[in-house]
């Protein structure tokens, strides 16, 4: 196998058994069999150069589940909670953490289990409700009534 893939220019070929793939996934963060990372010091440069990437990866027959990420410099927004305002309707700094948290960067729902690789299914708000600060400033807490304040 390795003597007919090696006449395709630019690929590099590892064969692998299934813990080194678990060991992989462990130190490169991906946890899929092709993976595509663009290097760079310009951020909007790196995400259009993605963007493009996975455009044209999005044509190839057979892939799926594709989606730009970025791994390193990423952007970070800090949230001050009024505890005041959020006593008054029942809720503590925590609930509302917990919101932010499962919208933003979201939280391990379940587990699926492949053969003898194991995937965590992380649930999260779509971008359009996580995306800018605004949207977040607009999130809602449900308090303890199940009002939302």
């Amino acid at each position: 196998m390795r003597k007919a893939l090696q006449v395709l220019p630019g690929v590099q070929i590892v064969m692998a058994q299934p813990i080194s793939d678990r060991v992989d996934e462990m130190v490169t963060g991906v946890r899929s069999d092709v993976a595509i990372k663009v290097f760079g010091d310009d951020l909007n440069t790196l995400r259009e150069k993605a963007e493009a990437i996975a455009k044209v990866a999005q044509g190839i027959q057979g892939a799926q589940d594709m989606r730009v990420e970025r791994i390193t410099g990423q952007q970070y927004l800090q949230i001050a909670i009024d505890r005041q305002a959020i006593a008054r309707h029942g809720l503590n700094a925590a609930d509302v953490h917990n919101v932010i948290e499962t919208a933003i960067g979201g939280k391990e729902a379940t587990e699926i289990f492949e053969g003898e690789r194991r995937f965590s299914a992380v649930v999260r708000l779509p971008d359009a409700y996580r995306g800018s600060v605004e949207a977040i400033r607009n999130l809602m807490v449900a308090a303890p009534n199940g009002a939302q304040p």
